[in-house]
């Protein structure tokens, strides 16, 4: 990304300058392979803030925010003098990006603590892309702030605009990626969430026969009938009671009668043990795991002989062979996708820059993600095939 008209500050620096903190913004710079960041000022913003300043020299940080905020939100409570109707939208914009430059360290904050909240997801977002969806947040200040109580003294706003912008990183990552949505819900709650063709597939990836599919589907949706929650208590819903099992087995087992399904008459406990079943499968569906090819070389056993370490080391070059031969199968631009996020550790917002002018479906970032996910599965699903067909005394598990 690039800030025209900005001069540079140190990097890696905590801003403490408040003519700073309302006009510079963070600026990600590549240093030997690695993204860091830098400070960069917008002059227009810089030279404001001195001239705000110079009125009130000893006014601090939190007056300065709260008077950039109260602008934008009520602006009654704010003296300000504006020329014509263009100057008040020019005013307006000026001050969403003091509060947005303001709030830069509340994204860096808010990415930090979410990279590492979901990190069992790491794999598909980086912490620059926590940051960047942060960002569009802190781009509009009235919106993420709206809720803001100017009455409480003791709350501080930077840390309201941490929490604010993890909720929307959260709530950002829970619209787009499913296995994400794993850890937004208790066990019933997860239940709950499914619709019921991802729990017919959940249940097909578990190996179940058509007949065990149908009655745990129908075990699913007499537990939704019976078992009412309302849907912002899904993470805190807890498991139902014997008598709440006792009306989903009686109601499943009418539902059997009507279906004219085969099956022995289930008690509570049955009925339990097919949701548990249930919330299993979406579970596993939901949070699928990746055998990561790069650490497989990287297991040696310090005790095996010189022939054995020979024999391990041919063996990850049959994994190469394999994983190269499946890599020119997959369609040409899979291939350059794999290349530049595994290969050059470009993060998918920058692929995104680099193939939306070209292809109409990669114009965001999740769509990305997602096109990643799909076709390392299909590799993975590849290798495991050919894998278990060449070594079959070496079978891997599904």
């Amino acid at each position: 990304m690039q800030y025209p008209n900005y001069t540079g500050s140190n990097p890696m620096k905590k801003r403490e300058d408040i003519v700073h903190k309302f006009s510079s913004f963070v600026y990600w710079i590549d240093d030997n392979y690695q993204l860091k960041f830098s400070w960069k000022v917008d002059i227009k913003l810089e030279n404001n803030m001195k001239l705000k300043i110079e009125t009130d020299p000893d006014a601090k940080e939190s007056f300065w925010v709260q008077y950039f905020l109260k602008k934008i939100l009520i602006p009654s409570q704010v003296e300000e003098k504006s020329v014509n109707e263009f100057n008040q939208e020019e005013n307006y914009f000026q001050t969403e990006r003091h509060l947005s430059a303001y709030l830069q360290e509340a994204c860096l904050k808010a990415a930090k603590d979410i990279h590492y909240e979901f990190k069992y997801i790491k794999y598909k977002y980086s912490f620059q892309e926590y940051f960047q969806i942060a960002n569009m947040a802190a781009c509009l200040p009235a919106k993420l702030l709206k809720n803001f109580n100017f009455q409480r003294k003791k709350i501080n706003i930077e840390a309201y605009g941490t929490s604010a912008l993890k909720r929307f990183i959260r709530n950002h990552i829970y619209q787009q990626d499913l296995e994400a949505r794993r850890t937004k819900f208790s066990e019933y709650g997860l239940l709950k969430n499914l619709n019921i063709t991802e729990l017919n597939e959940a249940l097909v990836s578990r190996s179940m026969n058509k007949q065990q599919i149908v009655l745990h589907c129908l075990a699913w949706q007499c537990f939704n009938e019976i078992f009412q929650i309302e849907k912002n208590h899904l993470k805190q819903t807890k498991s139902p009671s014997k008598s709440d099992f006792a009306a989903i087995a009686s109601y499943y087992n009418q539902r059997c009668n009507q279906l004219n399904l085969s099956t022995i008459p289930a008690s509570w406990l049955t009925v339990k043990e097919m949701l548990a079943k249930c919330i299993q499968a979406a579970k596993n569906y939901r949070s699928k795991s990746y055998f990561h090819l790069e650490n497989y070389c990287n297991i040696s056993d310090p005790a095996l002989s010189g022939l054995e370490k020979l024999i391990q080391q041919e063996e990850w070059q049959e994994v190469q062979f394999m994983i190269e031969k499946l890599f020119t199968k997959i369609p040409k631009v899979c291939q350059i996708i794999f290349s530049l996020s595994y290969g050059l550790n470009l993060t998918q917002t920058d692929i995104v820059t680099i193939f939306k002018s070209k292809y109409p479906e990669l114009q965001k970032q999740y769509q990305v993600a997602r096109f990643l996910k799909r076709h390392t599965r299909t590799i993975l699903k590849d290798f495991y095939t050919e894998w278990n067909q060449i070594n079959p005394e070496i079978n891997l598990n599904d």
